[in-house]
């Protein structure tokens, strides 16, 4: 596991780790540049304008969650991964529409960061899809 945003398979990934059911970790991992150069520089993700030292509250992080999932309608699932330090989970039935989106974003132009994550966000619908696996993009620190 790194210091940021890694994949893991899982069978059910709302149910405990289990890796007797095939769970396991994987070796892709992306730092917080290349979530932000994906979403920001690439799929041109919105969120709310913030201010140096300011605290803001729940209500204000839900209005951000809700402009950045709105930024982004033509990709739902990809708006799951809202935030480098929230987990996002992909039921295996998902796998396959995640993949169209991911596809879709290879039509943009994409900084070298973006391409990391693009490449292994691929790599992991891929890895999912040889077996009726779900994903979780989780961060951990």
């Amino acid at each position: 596991m790194s210091n940021g945003l890694d994949v893991a398979l899982m069978k059910d990934p709302f149910g405990s780790w289990s890796p007797e059911n095939g769970d396991r970790n994987t070796d892709i991992a992306f730092a917080d540049g290349e979530w932000y150069s994906f979403f920001f520089d690439t799929l041109g993700a919105v969120r709310l304008e913030r201010e140096y030292g300011v605290r803001y509250d729940d209500a204000f992080y839900a209005r951000d969650d809700l402009a950045f999932k709105e930024s982004l309608k033509e990709y739902p699932l990809l708006a799951r991964i809202e935030d480098f330090y929230q987990d996002a989970f992909f039921a295996a039935g998902e796998i396959s529409a995640l993949r169209d989106e991911l596809n879709r974003a290879e039509s943009f132009t994409l900084t070298e960061s973006g391409k990391v994550f693009l490449n292994g966000m691929q790599a992991a619908c891929e890895i999912a899809a040889q077996k009726p696996l779900a994903f979780d993009c989780s961060a951990v620190s």
